[in-house]
């Protein structure tokens, strides 16, 4: 039987929201409201006409993890390309320990908006961040089995490691892979290492052939398998989803963002 539709609100942690503090207090009244997830976005930069004032993603979860007792929460969606897997999955089981257990881990290519990679000699070839988002996940889940285990070539390749302790959840965080538009490659790539996606562009027809595709392809089906959609927070429609498979809605505040109106959004709760 698939989960009941859940609303999840994602904000960028940029201007105001950069402040790890103010987005706490959003988590909570989002918690308080009714609302099932608080989510933020995992930038490093943004292009200078739209904001140079940008918070720290982890932190930014650290105080949502510690100012909450029941939400879920996490990135939406963190590029492994930027990120040293090793210490991802440190930070990622620290932040599902401190919270009990609602951590949800989002994870996707990466974009070079701002320059955020190129500047920085980061690899931005499409093909090179999909081997390395498909060996950070790897290395993600093995990390959490709190087994040995090595890689010995490609990206992120490593001598015999252990980590321990584990993550609260079993086998261990649930993983949204994010997928835009009409690709299938990002599908496969959950179907094979994920619990879900987070749809970026989609229209509800497009939800349909997801699941199809996922009902075929994955050993459980749908079983246990989220599909994340998108709505304008405040103001998108989330009756059009209804009669898809669809199990969360994101509510997203575009960027920059505007502190009074996410608080006025959030408090108004989530449709039911």
């Amino acid at each position: 039987m698939r989960s009941p539709l859940r609303h999840g609100v994602s904000v960028p942690p940029f201007a105001e929201l950069s402040e790890p503090a103010v987005v706490a207090d959003l988590a909570v009244r989002a918690e308080r409201a009714g609302w099932d997830g608080c989510f933020v976005w995992d930038h490093l930069m943004r292009d200078a006409d739209e904001t140079e004032i940008i918070g720290s993603t982890s932190v930014t979860l650290a105080a949502i993890a510690s100012a909450t007792r029941t939400i879920r929460f996490g990135a939406m969606v963190t590029p492994v390309t930027r990120r040293r897997p090793q210490v991802l999955s440190r930070e990622l089981t620290a932040l599902d320990r401190l919270s009990g257990g609602r951590l949800i881990v989002g994870l996707g290519l990466g974009v070079d908006r701002g320059g955020e990679l190129s500047k920085f000699g980061e690899a931005t070839e499409p093909r090179e961040l999909g081997r390395r988002l498909d060996a950070g996940a790897e290395f993600l889940v093995q990390a959490w089995s709190g087994e040995w285990f090595e890689r010995a070539d490609g990206p992120f390749a490593h001598g015999p490691v252990r980590f321990l302790p584990r993550p609260v959840q079993r086998p261990h965080p649930p993983i949204w892979f994010a997928a835009r538009g009409t690709a299938n490659k990002p599908v496969r790539r959950a179907i094979r290492l994920g619990q879900g996606l987070d749809l970026v562009g989609v229209t509800p027809d497009r939800v349909h052939e997801v699941a199809e595709l996922v009902a075929t392809e994955r050993a459980d089906g749908l079983n246990g398998f989220d599909l994340v959609c998108p709505v304008t927070l405040g103001s998108g429609d989330p009756d059009e989803w209804r009669g898809t498979p669809a199990t969360w809605l994101m509510h997203e505040y575009p960027s920059p963002p505007d502190l009074a109106a996410i608080e006025r959004a959030i408090d108004d709760g989530p449709p039911r």
